[in-house]
């Protein structure tokens, strides 16, 4: 596994913390950034990123909109990664339950917490890694809660052990 990141959020702060997080993360590369959702499509053909890491809430166009528009459009014919496009991982402080299906009716691989990035960053990029989607763990998205939604997968015992796996 050797993911391409695109990091969409209109915080800079937060936009340089993942970016520290992620060069800790074996095996990703952070491609490009952007401040908004508006900023994402130039930046699909400006970087061809396997996973956006995108905010919900920002500014002018958010996480969910700027996916719905992305889950409506072609992807880009420069884009080397799948048929489909980069896959979106939608990140937010709030742990709404209305919110995450939102999110993932809108075309979003999962939805991480921006609250347990520390812990569920590299199971979420597994996930999608693998073809599926990943939800962090809360009370609001407990199995039994969102069954349909809900993915915990079983996460590699270190960040190197993911990367012997690829």
């Amino acid at each position: 596994m050797n993911l391409r990141i695109l990091i969409v959020d209109d915080d800079p702060a937060m936009r340089r913390a993942l970016q520290d997080l992620l060069a800790r993360t074996p095996a990703t590369r952070v491609v490009g950034e952007a401040a908004d959702g508006d900023e994402v499509p130039a930046q699909i053909d400006a970087c061809h990123p396997d996973v956006i890491l995108m905010d919900v809430q920002m500014r002018r166009t958010g996480g969910i909109p700027a996916t719905r528009n992305l889950a409506a459009a072609r992807p880009s014919p420069n884009c080397p990664t799948t048929a489909a496009g980069p896959k979106v991982l939608l990140m937010s402080l709030h742990t709404d339950d209305r919110m995450i299906a939102e999110g993932l009716r809108a075309g979003a691989a999962g939805f991480l917490f921006k609250t347990r990035l520390n812990h569920d960053l590299l199971p979420a990029l597994h996930a999608l890694h693998h073809g599926q989607r990943f939800v962090s763990h809360s009370p609001v998205t407990a199995p039994g809660n969102h069954p349909t939604l809900w993915y915990r997968p079983h996460p590699p015992q270190s960040p190197h052990e993911l990367a012997r796996q690829s």
